[in-house]
Formats: structure tokens, sequence, C-alpha cells
């Protein structure tokens, strides 16, 4: 995010993102600062869900680091369902990842602007754009049932996160 000639890097970006509209008009001609591009592989590998069967990345995961910056895969890594939202344990052989070469189709970005091409398993429900990060269907969801159930398991997944937010409200958090 360094400007050209700008050591420091702040030459501009204090008045792009502390300031106010108002004051940001009254320093004239404004900067367009575009964030970093999501990196070439995805963040967290694939994994087919023993749950709702869908392949998606994690939501999130639960892994200790392993020396080299990737996941140590000696341990227990649990991982919560990118569609469903269930959690469950994974291991090396479970994970669909971009250095194993399970990348085996792409995905196109449908946001106006982007159309990037995202690498990704052939059996994936959701896609993330590796430019904008948007969230798309994968090739795993082209026929229409799977797309109709994937739709329904997210929609499952909403209303339960609902139902345990009202229970928290209602016992106050107990």
């Amino acid at each position: 995010m360094t400007a050209p000639g700008d050591a420091n890097g702040l030459s501009g970006y204090a008045e792009e993102t502390c300031l106010g509209a108002h004051a940001k008009l009254a320093l004239g001609t404004l900067r367009h600062v575009k964030a970093d591009a999501v990196p070439d592989h995805p963040e967290l590998p694939y994994v087919r869900c023993p749950s709702c069967s869908f392949t998606a990345q994690p939501g999130s995961m639960d892994y200790r680091i392993a020396a080299d910056g990737g996941i140590d895969w000696s341990a227990t890594v649990y991982a919560s369902c990118g569609i469903c939202g269930r959690e469950h344990v994974i291991t090396e052989a479970d994970a669909l990842s971009w250095d194993a070469g399970h990348l085996d189709a792409e995905h196109i970005c449908l946001r106006p602007g982007c159309g990037a091409l995202t690498a990704c398993p052939a059996s994936a429900a959701r896609v993330r754009c590796r430019q904008c990060g948007l969230y798309g269907f994968g090739p795993g969801t082209a026929l229409c049932a799977a797309r109709a159930e994937l739709v329904v398991q997210e929609q499952l997944h909403d209303f339960e996160l609902r139902q345990a937010a009202l229970r928290a409200r209602r016992t106050g958090g107990r």
C-alpha cells in the first residue's frame, strides 16, 4: 500500500481512512486504494463434510501451526463446515489442498468487474474468489438438485444460529 515515493507508506493513507467525508472532499483529489488480492491458493483446504456431504472450505479451523507455517497434521485438527456449521475432526487425508493437486476445476467469479478464475475441487459447493473474496456456487452444485440442497443446508444452519442466539439472550449468556 506504499505510494510511489513514500518510504513509510503513510502519504494520503491517513486522509483516506481516518477523516470524515467532508474533510476528504476538502482535500481535493483522492487516490483509490485497492486492497491486496486474496492469495492464489485458499487459506484453508477444501474438506468434504461428513454431516451434509458438501465440499467447501471450513467456516473455521482449530489447529496447531507447523514449523513451515502450514497446518500441523500430527495434532488433532477441528474444522467447522462452511455450509452446515457442524464441527468435526479432519486429517490430512480429508483435506483437498492446492499443493496436492486436488484442485481440478475452476470457478469464474460473477461479480461485475472481477471475473477471476479460482482453482477448486470439482466437488466444491461454495468457492471463494481469489481476487475479490466473493463466495459463489461451485462446480459441485452445477445440478439444480445439488444447488437446492445447498440452499436448504445453509438456511438450516442460519436457523440454528438464530436459535442459539435467542437461547443465549433468554438465559443471559449462561
